[in-house]
């Protein structure tokens, strides 16, 4: 069976491995030998918790063993279970989680002295060190195509553009092109607006002198 998990923080360090701790006394406590049956990876509170693989939520609530916020994501022949996260997921048990999917974030909540994520692999009810099996980061997250510019229709106006008479320039007759290549007088009121605007704006409205027998070879709109 291939199991290839992705990296639940990406670029966060390995603070402690997966296995057994030896026995040792602490202020005179003797503190038994214990099975570290994770993988602790240090970061800042509040940074994202990755799904290192596609799955369903079979558990998401308070870890009372001293796991704190925790949440577990299942697949058909293995699951994997994230501790101490800063607050409670909002993914409930049932959901379905795709790999690389941000389920909660790092935190220090439940048996913990620091902010940091402790890891964990289920193979067969028996926990094993996920490190072997992390093969890869999350891809990042595809970029938004950006938006077609809309087609003009038929006789749909695109930008002003200007167009007069050569003989009588812009104390003629004024027309304005649409997209369909045709000329719409523009009347001399509009005009007159227009050139008001193009004078407290500073704003030039640009105005091609077209000859008049080219001119009368643009049908009208």
């Amino acid at each position: 069976m291939a199991i290839k998990l992705l990296h639940p923080v990406p670029g966060a360090p390995v603070t402690a491995r997966f296995g057994w701790r030896p026995a040792f006394t602490e202020n005179g406590v003797w503190v038994p030998a214990m099975l570290h049956n994770g993988t602790d990876y240090a970061a800042k509170a509040g940074t994202p918790i990755r799904a290192m693989h596609s799955g369903r939520v079979t558990f998401a609530g308070w870890d009372y063993a001293g796991g704190g916020n925790a949440i577990k994501i299942g697949s058909a022949q293995y699951s994997t279970m994230f501790l101490h996260m800063q607050s409670p997921t909002k993914l409930r048990p049932g959901d379905h989680v795709s790999a690389g999917q941000i389920v909660g974030y790092v935190g220090s909540t439940g048996m913990s002295t620091g902010a940091h994520l402790h890891a964990m692999l289920q193979i067969g009810g028996q926990w094993v060190d996920p490190l072997p099996y992390i093969t890869a980061t999350p891809a990042p997250a595809p970029k938004p195509k950006p938006k077609p510019k809309p087609i003009p229709q038929e006789d749909e106006e695109m930008e002003p553009q200007f167009i007069a008479g050569k003989k009588d320039g812009t104390n003629g007759k004024v027309y304005q092109l649409t997209a369909a290549g045709k000329r719409r007088l523009v009347p001399s009121p509009e005009w007159t607006a227009r050139r008001a605007v193009e004078a407290a704006s500073g704003n030039k409205i640009p105005v091609g002198l077209v000859p008049d027998a080219e001119l009368a070879k643009i049908p009208q709109a």
